[in-house]
């Protein structure tokens, strides 16, 4: 068994105030499978992406009771730098987890922390960037990036120490069309070398084929815990009673037979100013917006 959590509870220590995000959870994945955690927001899903990385408690101030494994040892009696070669995360926004300023730098610093030698780590580099596909970014600044990229070069980083098990906490909400495409390959493709995937994901039409189950939560309990094909059985009336977006990516373009009319005007704004603190912020603005 890859991850286990067994009977988590978990509740961060906020001014003063104690706020439950997991109420007894427990769970089971075995190597090789990726599972989506969804639910609607602060239901716990990046909770439990912080009980199997270690960030709680060890960052986030937190009380922590139960257990949690990875690849059969206790996540309470790792070393951080065990379980930085144990798990790779990759997070919202890949700027909050970058340390140096290029490319190439920011690949060999999770290996250079743990005391790798260096041609190891070039060695290392080279594989992980060609297999991301970002050999073409070496050596750029991370500034000049676009989301997307950065993206790329974060889910290059969580490889680079070669960990069994990635956790992703909605890894697409920055990213556009083109780019979440790009990261429905590179999962496609992170899951034929047999990694165990945790992806915490609001937007879910990428991961439909490639998903194995789909566990939905809410108020840090775990709901229902079904297999992909039965989450496809769903009906779109349960889908909406769980706030849960479509799986479809057809149903979310828009209809080829919308046109922009020349009538059936649904907003106006005429010479529209506005002042905050004593700064003019809009001055005369004016425009209108037709149906469709």
């Amino acid at each position: 068994m890859s991850l286990r959590l067994d009977g988590c509870c978990v509740t961060y220590l906020d001014d003063g105030a104690r706020v439950s995000a997991l109420e007894d959870l427990s769970l089971d994945v075995p190597d090789g499978r990726v599972v989506l955690l969804t639910g609607p927001s602060g239901c716990g899903k990046s909770t439990v992406l912080r009980c199997v990385n270690g960030l709680v408690p060890a960052f986030h101030e937190a009380r922590l009771t139960g257990g949690v494994e990875v690849d059969g040892r206790s996540v309470a009696g790792m070393t951080l730098s065990g379980l930085a070669a144990a798990v790779g995360t990759v997070f919202q926004d890949p700027r909050s987890e970058f340390f140096t300023f290029d490319v190439t730098s920011e690949l060999a610093f999770p290996c250079e922390n743990l005391g790798w030698e260096g041609g190891s780590i070039r060695r290392r580099l080279g594989e992980v960037a060609e297999r991301v596909g970002i050999t073409g970014l070496l050596g750029r600044r991370l500034a000049r990036l676009s989301s997307g990229e950065k993206q790329k070069v974060a889910i290059a980083v969580a490889l680079m120490p070669g960990p069994r098990t990635l956790l992703f906490d909605e890894p697409s909400a920055n990213l556009d069309f083109p780019a979440i495409r790009e990261l429905q390959r590179i999962l496609s493709l992170l899951k034929a070398k047999g990694k165990t995937i945790l992806v915490a994901e609001h937007r879910i039409w990428y991961l439909m084929d490639i998903v194995d189950r789909v566990i939905y939560l809410q108020d840090g309990a775990v709901i229902s815990d079904m297999p992909i094909e039965g989450f496809r059985r769903l009906s779109e009336r349960d889908m909406r009673s769980r706030g849960l977006r479509s799986r479809d990516l057809a149903a979310l373009q828009p209809e080829a037979t919308v046109r922009p009319s020349a009538s059936g005007n649904v907003l106006s704004l005429e010479n529209v100013s506005v002042r905050l603190g004593g700064n003019e912020v809009l001055k005369s603005i004016s425009f209108q917006a037709n149906a469709g």
